[in-house]
């Protein structure tokens, strides 16, 4: 019945059935082996409610080496204990929760140490050289002995802390060029975040240079001493960029020996695309007479990373989530890599713990003869009894090995928090295959049925159906060039409320953590289970955040390029000579008054429209902010000179404003019994510091409440300001009813506050022109948003990783930032990390340079007082 839902031409039809029996007896083996899973896993599997307590325990006692700190998470946890945890782990937490407080210098080092050792069969705390030669390293050695002897080929993927900057990334590439000189190891991990750190979409060009040059000494010390390095992303990114970087990395003919491999995510959809190109590179790269390459072929687990991601940016999710469209994605990659001509060339390694969907490539790769080209990969100590079962019939099983230095063991703590949250996760492979073995232990004696193998056995053949059929598209469909074409599906032409359902939908952050639903009705309620919600997130009211523009698309970053290239030639065209450059007053210089009256009549003329009305003109000029986006950002890079990243969140600001002022100004008529009188006229001033997002705000509020707006804006961003002003009009905003002038003369901001006919100021930047504006007309409403020295309170138990990129986030991206109340804010809870050296501080661009007078590794950045701060950082900016 089965074989007849496939269609004749399909790959899977015959295998699905033989694949069954064969999970059968894979399933019996690892039973009849009598291995249980391992104790932090095996316990989270069995009481999926211990979760909570295993992650505090692993970041209380491992992810901070404040030592009270540590001590008093650990006091809390040991009064939270499962019934589930081991009689034994129990009492060496109790009394680790006793005796912390008292002597915590002495009791949480040997805390640390009982939790390596118990998860020494997931991560292996060892000795690692940190330069070559990488000298003896007997505990590393020993243990890729031992997989070796026992018929496995042990892989080597080494974790750390955060690398952060040049000097960590150098410190980190003399790590893994030591790694790949040691006689022991034969297959080494190497994730290119790490030797080339930092970066985002914008710099997709810069990455992939400074990946290509940290990659050399790697590759050539693995070339050496005949080690294969597989060049593995931990993001998509970094992912979408993997096959320039091989294609770099290795176009020098004195590496042709070097043996390389690269990793692919099922997940994202354009996996395939990626498939392609990197296996026309291996071919040429063989023909040429290189070496044969590798590529491991696997799920990553980024689902929850990009959906976060999706939320902050208003992007659509780039990864596949749904578990039947993963595995067929899945099964294609299998069926694309499982081909003779591919095979030899691209040596296809499947990284799975799924029997179910690793006994269908079996099955393929023995129906093709291609059985000695394929390779298992399974990660060690997750799903013990299994390695030794599929050695009857796989060629090579490979044991993907975790390993970090005790001293950074911090760096572990993501990974563990992750596999326990997978054996957490009812739905994940390991929990499925834990209640599978249950299973088949309980129903032995009864009746011999196996109810949840069935259940998977339909979950692969609908899989195996979808495999058939057409390979998703990519999520990401903007394009910014061509998005007011009106083929264009998701352009911004055609911007609607949110009753219109999005094409791609997944799990909302705020819906998953409230667990709230939404009902028939359209209103929020309380359920037990989490739904799927949107990503772009959409509200009732009609307002969501414009998007940011999708730099992972390349038509968009070539459509940046044109928009600074068009911006660079206006400049040369307009070109100042300084020599006779001249400030000549504004008209609102030479007569405030007169310039004032004007604009009071034209806000009397757009107090008398509905609110109704004026709310259309602002949401229809925030839309035609959005067609105009390319002008704005020419005039603000001529204006400011700004990356591209910061002009286009700029926009975006801007549109928001529009967009959120247009929703509050429908809700000046609703309140019962009151009548809203609007001013006439007011004044926007701002300073040469306060960005244009910020001053633009304003000017959109004072239109909402229905009064005239006179902009004072500074002369550096009126050619800025002037360009938004037009698009506002053309949009639909009454023109004239925003007077734009560029204050040169002392006395005019003065002058306009002391009209009798000016109703309110908004002030920007500068507390002493505040002060004046009082002076001169005591009883005139002033709102001042002035610029203020901030500081940032790290505390001891913070994460300083995500704290320094944060604190250099804030210097260089948030200076004179004035949030507003629609943009986004998220709180994060970060475990907490205690350590940091000079090797971690990180670089505004490739160019620039920290000066640190005086710092001690492992220097801690919290003091009770600035006088204790014990980095004195200078930065020495390139100047670019």
């Amino acid at each position: 019945m089965v074989d007849q839902r496939f269609s004749p031409e399909s790959v899977w039809g015959a295998l699905i059935k033989k694949s069954a029996s064969r999970v059968d007896n894979w399933i019996a083996a690892v039973r009849a082996s009598g291995t249980t899973s391992p104790e932090l896993l095996g316990g989270v599997s069995r009481d999926p409610e211990s979760f909570e307590f295993t992650r505090r325990l692993i970041e209380f006692v491992a992810g901070t080496e404040d030592a009270f700190t540590s001590a008093l998470g650990l006091r809390e946890v040991a009064q939270e204990m499962p019934d589930s945890m081991p009689v034994r782990d129990r009492l060496a937490v109790k009394a680790g929760g006793v005796a912390s407080l008292g002597l915590p210098w002495a009791v949480m080092p040997v805390a640390r140490r009982w939790l390596r050792d118990r998860v020494a069969h997931l991560v292996l705390a060892t000795k690692l050289p940190v330069s070559s030669p990488p000298g003896k390293l007997p505990g590393l050695t020993e243990t890729l002995r031992h997989y070796s002897e026992a018929g496995f080929v042990p892989v080597v993927h080494p974790l750390g802390d955060r690398v952060f900057g040049p000097s960590g990334a150098e410190t980190e590439i003399a790590r893994l060029a030591a790694l790949a000189a040691h006689p022991a190891v034969k297959h080494l991990v190497v994730d290119p975040a790490r030797i080339a750190p930092g970066g985002t979409d914008w710099s997709a060009t810069d990455d992939v240079a400074l990946a290509v040059a940290a990659l050399r000494p790697i590759l050539e010390a693995a070339a050496e001493h005949d080690t294969v390095v597989s060049i593995e992303p931990s993001s998509v990114r970094w992912l979408r960029l993997i096959p320039e970087v091989l294609a770099r990395a290795l176009a020098d003919p004195e590496l042709d020996r070097a043996r390389v491999g690269t990793r692919i995510f099922a997940e994202l959809p354009e996996s395939r695309e990626i498939y392609d190109r990197v296996s026309r590179w291996a071919l040429r790269r063989v023909a040429e007479g290189g070496a044969p390459c590798e590529i491991v072929l696997g799920v990553a687990g980024v689902a929850g990373t990009e959906r976060i991601s999706s939320i902050q940016s208003g992007l659509a999710v780039p990864v596949i989530e749904d578990r039947v469209a993963l595995t067929a994605q899945m099964l294609r990659l299998a069926e694309l890599a499982l081909h003779p001509g591919r095979a030899a060339v691209l040596r296809p390694i499947i990284a799975s713990e799924d029997v179910w969907m690793l006994a269908a490539v079996v099955e393929l790769a023995e129906k093709r003869e291609l059985q000695d080209l394929v390779s298992v990969q399974l990660r060690s100590g997750v799903v013990p009894g299994l390695a030794q079962t599929l050695f009857t019939d796989v060629g090579e099983v490979r044991m993907l090995l975790p390993v970090i230095a005790p001293q950074d063991f911090v760096g572990a703590v993501e990974h563990l928090v992750g596999l326990a949250a997978e054996a957490a996760d009812p739905e994940s492979v390991v929990s499925r295959l834990e209640g599978l073995l249950t299973a088949a232990e309980d129903s032995e004696d009864v009746d011999g049925g196996h109810e949840p193998e069935s259940t998977e056995h339909v979950m692969l053949v609908e899989a195996a159906l979808a495999a058939d059929k057409d390979a998703p598209t990519s999520h990401r469909t903007q394009r910014r060039a061509r998005e007011w074409d009106p083929t264009e599906r998701d352009s911004a032409l055609f911007y609607r409320a949110p009753d219109e359902p999005t094409r791609f939908e997944t799990g909302g952050l705020t819906a998953a953590v409230l667990g709230l639903t939404r009902g028939e009705t359209g209103e929020w309620q309380l359920g037990e289970f989490a739904p799927t919600r949107e990503i772009p997130a959409r509200s009732d009211s009609g307002f969501a955040n414009e998007p940011d523009t999708d730099a992972s698309v390349v038509e968009n970053r070539d459509w940046a390029r044109e928009c600074l290239a068009r911006a660079h030639l206006q400049a040369e065209a307009v070109g100042v000579d300084p020599a006779n450059d001249t400030v000549s007053l504004s008209p609102v210089d030479v007569d405030a008054t007169a310039v004032a009256d004007v604009v009071r009549e034209a806000g009397e003329r757009w107090a008398t429209e509905p609110h109704r009305i004026r709310a259309v003109r602002l949401r229809r000029g925030a839309l035609a902010v959005v067609a105009a986006r390319d002008r704005l950002i020419q005039t603000l890079v001529l204006d400011t000179g700004a990356p591209i990243i910061e002009l286009d969140a700029e926009v975006n600001r801007i549109v928001d404003a529009g967009r959120y002022c247009g929703q509050l100004a429908e809700g000046l008529e609703a309140v019962r019994g009151a009548t809203f009188v609007p001013d006439r006229l007011a004044l926007v001033a701002a300073d040469d510091l306060t960005p244009l997002s910020a001053q633009a705000e304003a000017v959109l509020a004072t239109l909402a409440a229905g009064t005239g707006v006179l902009w004072a804006v500074p002369s550096r961003l009126l050619r800025s300001a002037s360009a938004l002003v037009e698009e506002w009009e053309v949009g639909g905003i009454t023109p004239g009813v925003v007077r734009l002038e560029s204050v040169h003369a002392g006395w005019t901001l003065g002058a306009l506050a002391a009209y009798p006919g000016t109703d309110r100021a908004v002030v920007f930047g500068d507390r002493a022109e505040a002060r004046e504006l009082v002076r001169r007309r005591p009883d005139l409403r002033i709102e001042g948003h002035f610029h203020v020295g901030g500081s940032m309170l790290i505390a001891p138990s913070a994460d300083l990783g995500q704290a320094v990129s944060d604190l250099v986030d804030s210097a260089f991206r948030g200076r004179d930032r004035i949030r507003a109340p629609w943009e986004r804010r998220f709180w994060s809870a970060v475990s907490p990390v205690h350590r940091v050296s000079a090797r971690h501080l990180p670089m505004p661009c490739g160019r620039c340079v920290w000066e640190i007078p005086r710092i001690l590794k492992g220097a801690i950045l919290s003091a009770s007082t600035w006088d204790q701060w014990p980095l004195p950082l200078r930065l020495r900016v390139c100047g670019h």
